[in-house]
């Protein structure tokens, strides 16, 4: 948690404390509008009054920037050279959620939102999976909604040469904002509070000789468990075939 010297300045991704204006100059509209959101920074309404971005309007920049990526099934399907007629084994599946636990050290703020009980990060990726006759074909991207940073990856794998097909849960020690809002003369007020808490989330894993391939998913998420079991399937048949 800052202490005096820092209350009324914020962190940012390196965790130095700077003011609210620094973390967002040089930001376009949308990254702002998650900045303002993910950092519980406030806007002067007037008479006294401090309006904060809400969770559905965060949403709605994360849908623009999914689009502005063009992370669709026509556009992974163009960054593997593959055509739709070559991967009709089993349905296109596609993974995607934020990025919480991250091995690969992706620098990120995360928040948890109170009012629906889930933990938001700057960093979202969607994974788009397709099965060939003998291969599986796999594009994921990575973004982070306050800035331009992405992270892609495109990988292929022979049936012969995958393990397993599986669903992981993790848990990691990290450094979450959480705020405590209070109210007074019609006006909310919101403090930010820097807490370390252990954070669980989901991820799907392809085994094969080496490092798996890991992406994340929505845990709870029901269809997840039945396209798990349809690639285990598919992957038993290929094995005995």
């Amino acid at each position: 948690m800052a202490d005096d010297t820092n209350a009324d300045k914020i962190q940012d991704l390196n965790g130095n404390w700077i003011t609210e204006e620094e973390l967002l100059k040089g930001k376009t509209e949308d990254q702002i509008k998650a900045l303002k959101f993910i950092r519980s920074i406030g806007t002067s309404a007037g008479c006294f009054k401090t309006e904060f971005v809400t969770y559905e309007a965060f949403s709605e920049v994360l849908k623009n920037k999914i689009a502005k990526e063009s992370i669709n099934k026509e556009a992974a399907l163009s960054h593997l050279g593959v055509d739709e007629d070559q991967v009709k084994e089993i349905n296109p599946i596609c993974f995607q959620y934020y990025v919480i636990n991250d091995e690969k050290n992706l620098p990120r703020y995360i928040k948890y939102v109170k009012e629906s009980d889930v933990y938001v990060s700057s960093i979202y990726q969607v994974t788009w999976l397709f099965f060939g006759s003998d291969q599986v074909y796999v594009h994921s991207k990575s973004f982070d909604v306050t800035s331009d940073a992405t992270q892609s990856q495109t990988e292929e794998y022979f049936y012969k040469d995958i393990v397993s097909f599986s669903t992981e849960n993790q848990s990691k020690q990290e450094s979450i904002l959480e705020e405590t809002v209070e109210a007074g003369c019609g006006n909310k007020e919101v403090k930010r509070n820097y807490v370390s808490k252990m954070v669980k989330t989901a991820s799907f894993k392809i085994g094969i000789p080496g490092e798996p391939f890991r992406c994340v998913y929505k845990e709870g998420d029901g269809i997840v468990t039945t396209n798990v079991n349809a690639m285990k399937q598919k992957l038993r048949e290929k094995k005995q075939a």
